[in-house]
């Protein structure tokens, strides 16, 4: 059984340690920090725990939060949490979120909803606060601070079993259930002595007695069953006991807050200042300690191997990956920004503007610096005996640590591997080709155009980079290399051999040049996987690979020269780099070093994770014409509901700054690729709608998982299949119900115009009757037997014009009122003459009538006149002379006919006569009348009533001025 460590060991190593650091600075992990300011509710945090979707929750002082990686949801009061002080998280086998408060609240978070269980009012009676939580299948275990555990079924309706305080002091209780143990942290004891493990029949089944008691504040925080393993952490103290009944014990000498325990044998502690990660198989060895000066409450690692870390009072660390090192200002860099780094000897060398030297050691993952000049580090450039040339005519001796002058001349274009440098005064002058051992000038060239930066070999000659393009020396000839293809007129930041023959070109913003012979072999830009077309700097490992510095990470492309073989991959801040922003980067012995705007990143190759195959998303919040809706509301909306925004949840907390998004709507639109969260969908038509999305790392990859999200929209409902076919079927019955009407109404017209014809040919065979011609043709033949020739002429004449005007008005349904008015004083002029001249007539029309043209229908007026002849002046005697006045006028939209005389009168009343029918005269024109109303629509009348000697009969239709239309 291995031995602990003993407080005087641990004492020693660390001081051994300390001397070993003494002048090194030790770097820190590449961390973000979430607080208040980013949307915590709070910078106490007590718990950590990703649910089964992806998301992270955090138990605060102030609530509890959920994190999509962009934004945190608060459950708070309003939710139905009672005490938001929440102290653990807990996720049963349902993935459901568990929690208790401060209070022994005890709650639990299902599809979108806080509920509080039925054990709730049960702990709150107990005077103890819960300490521990497990969830089983169907159990639950809570542990109790004064050292006792409850176990209770889900649904609370069993009978709740709860262990007693043990009464010998120095022990702890805990419990086991299959692989899962929990453990009640008890009160602070003066000694530790050992731990007594129960069942869930609270039978005690095992005991541990520690060999030596461990005086310090006793309470145990963690416990795990692993392969028979028992694993036990609290008070400053970890202890593996085995199933053999072998117990191991690290002392830390520090509190502990919270422990997990890893299948890689290592164990997370997190202490009052940091977080410490063990061997355990090996407890001997020295623990990494990360994090200093954070109190540590809870460590947690999600699904994407990142590590989340929560604090006393500094709210959430993430780390994306572990073994990722940065230096910055605060551990060790006088100044963050580093523009130049080399691997020499197994070390990193860096350098920047403030002339500082640091020298990188990856084995130890220290920073020191060794020197320093008093000028900007601009390029360095690697000698053959491991030297370090600066382009300022500096040198660097790492085994002596000893900056001096290379040469008196400053360092133009140094030309690896460290022959010569060419060197120029100003832009106007020649450059010189001078050696770096003698400072001796070998050659001197013209060109015309310089502000060259880098310099190399090439085809028995030398290649020049700078501000314009390439330029080519071979046999004191120069070839400002534009001429022969444009591209190499761009902006030449950097220029690195590969080989004798091929070079690399890094154009500023334009992607990389391969060069061989002076042809272009390929062109790599953003299209074929570059991180940015902004490349800073490039390194070539001799590895076949080259590293390329962006403004967005680092890229590394294996076998540039080939087509067929060539990869792109590419790393940046959630890889764990320090910054997006690299200005170089240099690899030795499997570790990359990054010089960045923010410090220097270091990394070992072989930690980089690789892409997870899969980045969960989900529709996080959906809204309607600026409204929010329930994902469920989405099924059925109605056409004016068309303006829809739906925001997404993509949970890649490592791929957070690189993530894109890509979505369409299937069948309808093609994909569209955004950095944006909000997808905005505006006037879409009805129909219905599959929302297809999908995350991917912002460097070529897709997750292979497609999320859907389905919606519509009603069309309104005059667009709905039933409302056309209800529609068409109510067109046709209308359209039946129309020509139906329309039949009728003209089979009633045509009724109604028959009557209106066969009453008139009635009023006209009246008119004509032989009765009346017999008697006309009596007058003429008595005029002519009394030798009256000039009345016989002019009633002939009369007789003969009203012959006429009969006839004429035979074929048509509406006369003018002149018409008639003057057929008439044909007939009463006949009348007159036949009974000589026994009555008098007048017939007058007022002023409006005499302006305008008036229609009726023809003989309308006649029968009544007769009736006033016939009833009316005959029964007058020999001494009275009659008198018949016909009048017309109008009255607004009426036309009335008034006939008046002096005759006898009538023995009944008006209506009477006409209700039984007689004279039939006027019951014709009652008749006509009535089909006048039926055929216009509009009110007529006849009336008779005896006046003060005779009968007036007043007639009323509807004034026309124009033929109406039959």
């Amino acid at each position: 059984m291995s031995t602990p460590f003993s407080a005087i060991q641990c004492t020693i190593v660390g001081l051994l340690l300390a001397a070993v650091c003494i002048g090194q600075n030790r770097p820190s992990l590449s961390y973000t920090t979430y607080t208040m300011s980013d949307g915590l509710p709070s910078h106490e945090v007590y718990a950590s725990l990703q649910d089964d979707e992806g998301y992270m929750w955090f138990a605060t002082d102030r609530g509890l939060a959920r994190f999509n990686g962009r934004n945190f949801t608060i459950f708070s009061f309003e939710d139905g949490i009672r005490d938001i002080t929440i102290f653990d998280l807990v996720k049963d086998p349902q993935g459901r979120i568990w929690f208790f408060s401060y209070c022994n609240d005890l709650y639990y978070y299902e599809k979108g909803q806080i509920h509080r269980h039925c054990l709730s009012d049960t702990l709150k009676r107990t005077p103890y606060i819960i300490t521990g939580l497990e969830v089983l299948d169907d159990r639950i275990l809570i542990a109790l601070y004064h050292g006792s555990i409850i176990e209770s079924d889900l649904e609370c309706q069993e009978t709740v079993k709860r262990t007693a305080p043990l009464e010998t002091k120095g022990f702890i209780q805990a419990m086991q259930m299959g692989n899962v143990t929990i453990s009640s942290q008890g009160s602070v004891f003066e000694s530790l002595k050992g731990i007594h493990i129960m069942d869930s029949n609270l039978r005690t089944i095992d005991s541990i007695f520690l060999e030596e008691e461990f005086k310090a504040r006793s309470s145990l925080v963690y416990s795990k069953i692993h392969e028979n393993t028992r694993y036990f952490a609290g008070s400053g103290t970890v202890m593996v006991v085995q199933s053999n009944g072998q117990t191991r014990r690290l002392q830390l000498g520090v509190d502990i807050n919270h422990a997990i325990f890893e299948n890689n044998n290592h164990v997370w502690i997190g202490t009052r200042d940091g977080v410490y990660r063990c061997d355990l198989l090996n407890l001997n060895k020295a623990p990494e300690v990360f994090l200093r000066g954070y109190s540590i409450t809870s460590i947690n690692r999600d699904r994407e191997g990142g590590y989340w870390f929560t604090t006393h009072n500094s709210g959430v660390l993430y780390v994306p990956v572990l073994e990722h090192y940065s230096f910055h200002q605060g551990n060790g860099l006088a100044i963050d920004r580093m523009d130049e780094i080399i691997g020499v000897g197994g070390f990193f060398y860096a350098g920047g503007f403030d002339g500082h030297i640091y020298r990188i050691d990856p084995a130890s993952q220290t920073l020191e610096s060794v020197a320093q000049i008093d000028s900007r580090i601009d390029r360095m450039y690697r000698l053959p005996d491991d030297k370090i040339a600066f382009s300022m005519g500096y040198c660097f001796d790492p085994g002596t640590q000893e900056v001096f002058k290379l040469s008196e001349k400053r360092m133009q274009l140094f030309i690896p591997p460290g022959e010569y440098f060419f060197h120029y005064q100003d832009n106007r002058s020649p450059i010189d080709l001078l050696e770096i051992e003698t400072d001796r000038v070998v050659d001197r060239y013209d060109l015309p155009r310089l502000g060259y930066r880098d310099a190399v070999r090439a085809s028995d000659g030398f290649l020049l980079g700078g501000r314009y393009g390439l330029a080519r020396i071979r046999n004191d000839e120069v070839v400002i290399m534009d001429t022969l293809d444009p591209i190499l007129g761009s902006r030449i930041h950097h220029l690195i051999p590969i080989s004798e023959s091929v070079q690399a070109a890094a154009i500023l913003g334009g992607g990389i040049l391969i060069l061989q012979n002076d042809t272009v072999l390929c062109h790599l830009t953003e299209e074929d996987g570059l991180a940015s077309n902004v490349v800073n700097q490039l390194h070539f490992d001799g590895a076949s690979r080259l590293w390329v510095a962006t403004n967005r990470g680092i890229g590394l492309i294996t076998h540039p020269l080939s087509a067929e073989k060539r990869r792109i991959n590419s790393y940046n801040t959630s890889d764990g780099l320090i910054s997006d922003v690299v200005f170089d980067v240099a690899y030795t012995n499997g570790w990359i070093a990054a010089a960045t705007d923010k410090g220097i990143s270091l990394f070992k190759e072989s930690s980089i994770p690789p892409p997870v195959d899969t980045i969960p998303i989900y529709v996080a919040h959906c809204k309607v014409n600026g409204i929010s809706k329930d994902m469920e509301q989405m099924s059925s909306l109605t056409h004016r509901e068309n303006s829809i925004q739906i925001g997404v949840d993509a949970l890649s907390f490592k791929h957070l700054e690189s993530m894109v998004l890509r979505y369409r709507l299937k069948g309808h639109s093609p994909w569209v690729v955004t950095y944006n969260d909000q997808f905005e969908f505006n006037l879409l038509p009805p129909g219905d709608y599959v929302l297809e999305m999908q995350a991917g790392d912002g460097r070529g990859w897709w997750s292979s998982s497609m999320a859907s999200f389905q919606f519509s929209i009603r069309p309104p409902f005059w667009a709905t299949r039933w409302f056309i076919i209800t529609a068409c079927i109510s067109f046709v019955l209308i359209l039946w119900l129309v020509i139906r009407f329309r039949v009728n109404y003209l089979k009633n017209k045509q009724m109604v115009i028959s009557e209106m014809n066969l009453y008139q040919n009635q009023a006209l065979a009246s008119q004509l009757s032989p009765h009346f011609i017999y008697n006309c043709l009596g007058s003429v033949q008595a005029l002519a037997l009394q030798a009256q020739p000039q009345k016989l002429v002019q009633f002939i004449s009369q007789f003969g014009n009203l012959l006429r005007s009969v006839f004429e008005m035979t074929f048509q349904n509406m006369v003018p009122l002149q018409a008639e008015l003057d057929l008439l004083k044909r007939y009463l002029d006949i009348e007159k003459t036949r009974h000589k001249d026994r009555f008098q007539y007048r017939i007058t029309m007022d002023d409006s009538l005499s302006q305008t043209e008036c229609f009726l229908p023809p003989l309308l007026i006649q029968p009544v006149v007769e009736n006033a002849l016939k009833h009316g002046m005959m029964g007058l005697d020999n001494h009275h002379e009659g008198a018949i006045d016909i009048v017309a006028k109008r009255r607004n939209d009426t036309l009335i006919l008034e006939v008046r005389d002096n005759g006898v009168g009538f023995e009944h009343e008006g209506h009477q006569m006409l209700e039984e029918g007689r004279p039939s005269g006027l019951s014709l024109v009652q008749k006509r009348l009535n089909l006048i109303k039926k055929w216009t629509g509009r009110e007529t009348k006849l009336t008779l009533e005896n006046i003060t000697q005779g009968v007036r009969v007043t007639i009323m239709i509807p004034f026309f001025e124009a033929i109406p239309k039959t």
